[in-house]
């Protein structure tokens, strides 16, 4: 914006505050000065300065148009609130916190134990498979992932979870796994092909069956040297022979 043409330019007394007091005599009734140090306009208004702008350090904030703290005069601790209703602020307590207590236990009706009274914090634990996330509405959700308890196998590592881990079953000689993810609960059939053990047949005295050789007694035992009867010797049976009744010849 351009200056005007005829203008009359208004400068005010300027100075330290304590100045200005000491200098009161030279100054005119009505008239501006400006205190430095305070960063504050004031009159000259029956011989002494009179600050323009409204002093907070002696001013209650109750002169502030939209405060009310007369109406219900605040009590120790209360802070300001907005109260939509009246449209001010006005001084009211903090909503009393509420006393959080963690317990734990075995079913819905089962005895608490492990019982901990003025929680202010919950942390679960990830590697055990809690997922916490922030729904940003003051709310935060809780899952579960999968995870599982040790697995133990007579004469072989236990399995021990970390975290949500995976288990694979894996198929040996002559075995089929197959699942079921629509049955209730879900299944895992496993299936065992393939024939069984195997017999030994031999004589007794350990001779083959050939022609030639004498008469013998064989025995029947499990194949690889086991016993059909724990804790016995392979069983012999006396002058066998062929089917027709004949000798083994």
């Amino acid at each position: 914006m351009a200056l005007p043409a005829n203008r009359v330019p208004v400068r005010v007394a300027r100075g330290l505050k304590a100045a200005l007091d000491t200098s009161l005599a030279g100054l005119l009734e009505g008239e501006l000065v400006y205190a430095k140090d305070e960063d504050k306009l004031y009159i000259v208004e029956g011989g002494v300065l009179v600050a323009l702008s409204a002093d907070l350090g002696t001013t209650s904030i109750d002169a502030l148009s939209d405060v009310d703290t007369s109406t219900a005069p605040p009590s120790d601790g209360q802070k300001l609130a907005w109260n939509a209703a009246d449209g001010e602020w006005q001084p009211a307590s903090d909503p009393t916190p509420y006393a959080l207590t963690v317990q734990q236990r075995d079913t819905a009706v089962g005895t608490p134990a492990n019982v901990i009274s003025n929680v202010d914090t919950v942390t679960f634990n990830t590697a055990n498979g809690f997922t916490v996330t922030d729904l940003g509405n003051g709310e935060a959700f809780v899952e579960l992932g999968s995870t599982f308890a040790p697995w133990l196998v007579d004469g072989q590592t236990t399995l021990d979870p970390t975290g949500e881990e995976p288990i694979r079953f894996i198929a040996g000689t002559n075995v089929t796994i197959e699942t079921d993810a629509l049955s209730t609960p879900k299944s895992i059939t496993f299936n065992a092909t393939g024939g069984g053990g195997t017999v030994e047949v031999g004589r007794g005295d350990g001779g083959d069956f050939v022609a030639g050789t004498i008469d013998s007694a064989f025995i029947f035992g499990v194949y690889g040297g086991g016993d059909f009867t724990a804790g016995t010797a392979d069983i012999p049976v006396e002058q066998s022979g062929a089917a027709d009744g004949g000798l083994f010849a």
